[in-house]
């Protein structure tokens, strides 16, 4: 035990002993010392108390100290974090706004205007009279060769696919609207010019023959003439045009401005329409051209020595598969068919 409270007891014990002395029998001394110590106990226990209440307190209260200062902490964090999160980019710039401040407008300097002339009041003109729309009449041909024969006597020989429109009152009118390829024999009328229109062009003829091709797919449109002369225009640019006599062809290729004049150099241009071919010393390249052309099939020859490859004969009228066979059996080829595609194959010629 700590010396300093040995002696404090000590001191304790004799005043209090001194308060009993002299006014007590020894028979009670026992008792005397009971009560004594009893009262010794219960000082020293109250001086225990009172030293243990400070420092409880002391410490609540720095509990309640601390915990406040934590809560003002967190709430003054919480404030900060808040306003850096919800503050948008327009809520900023209107804050910008108010501290910049804004320059005043200037107003433009005021030119002269020149003031604006009377306007001036024309005099009504009469309605224009209605354009009555043509009345046509229109033939699709989409399987076989079909020759149609017009009001004026001229004569059409349309190939597979062709189509076309032509005025009803054709004696008084003669235009037609066309699309493909058709053989076109037309009548000679010195008053009444014949004209023939596609999507960029157009024909105009008195009195000849002629084969037009004006395909849809492509965008070529063409003429080949026969007989006679044709003028070959373009639709798009009135002031292109050819004068065409026979023996030459005028080409309107789409996406090009000028209009092309050449001479025909293949006898087979129209064969398609009489399967009438005459082919001398013709490569095998050009022979198998004209054939698709006339006949409408597909052919292929997979070795590129066929190309080496040239053929010479005359054919007036006759089948596809005559036609074929002969050139076979000619260049010692072999032949397969497979419905509208014929394959050629062999070992080619030697130049």
């Amino acid at each position: 035990m700590n010396p300093d409270k040995i002696k404090a007891m000590d001191d304790v014990f004799k005043s209090r002993f001194a308060e009993f002395e002299g006014s007590v029998s020894p028979t009670s001394q026992e008792n005397i010392f009971k009560k004594l110590d009893q009262k010794i106990f219960e000082d020293a226990q109250r001086s225990a108390q009172k030293k243990a209440t400070k420092p409880v307190i002391y410490k609540q209260l720095s509990f309640y100290y601390i915990a406040a200062a934590l809560v003002a902490g967190i709430f003054v964090i919480n404030f900060i974090i808040n306003s850096f999160t919800y503050t948008s980019v327009d809520d900023a710039d209107k804050n910008i706004a108010k501290v910049i401040p804004q320059k005043p407008a200037i107003a433009p300097a005021v030119q002269d205007v020149e003031s604006p002339e009377p306007t001036k009041i024309q005099e009504a003109k009469p309605p224009a009279s209605p354009v009555v729309a043509m009345e046509m009449v229109s033939i699709n041909n989409s399987k076989e060769i079909q020759e149609v024969n017009l009001p004026d006597g001229s004569k059409i020989i349309l190939n597979k696919n062709a189509s076309l429109s032509y005025a009803k009152d054709f004696n008084k009118n003669r235009f037609i609207k066309f699309s493909g390829e058709a053989f076109f024999e037309v009548k000679r009328i010195t008053t009444s010019p014949f004209t023939i229109e596609g999507q960029r062009s157009a024909i105009t003829v008195l009195g000849t023959s002629f084969n037009v091709q004006f395909d849809s797919v492509t965008g070529v449109e063409k003429v080949e003439v026969v007989s006679g002369k044709v003028k070959f225009e373009s639709l798009k640019a009135s002031d292109y045009n050819l004068i065409l006599t026979k023996g030459f062809s005028g080409t309107n290729n789409k996406g090009e401005k000028n209009l092309i004049k050449e001479s025909i150099d293949n006898k087979n241009f129209i064969a398609w329409k009489d399967k009438n071919l005459v082919f001398v010393d013709a490569p095998l390249s050009q022979v198998f051209q004209d054939l698709e052309h006339c006949y409408g099939v597909n052919i292929e020859m997979p070795s590129p020595l066929l190309l080496k490859c040239s053929f010479t004969g005359n054919f007036k009228n006759e089948s596809l598969d005559k036609v074929a066979k002969l050139i076979a059996s000619t260049l010692d080829l072999e032949l397969h068919q497979e419905a509208q595609t014929l394959v050629f194959t062999g070992k080619g010629c030697i130049e």
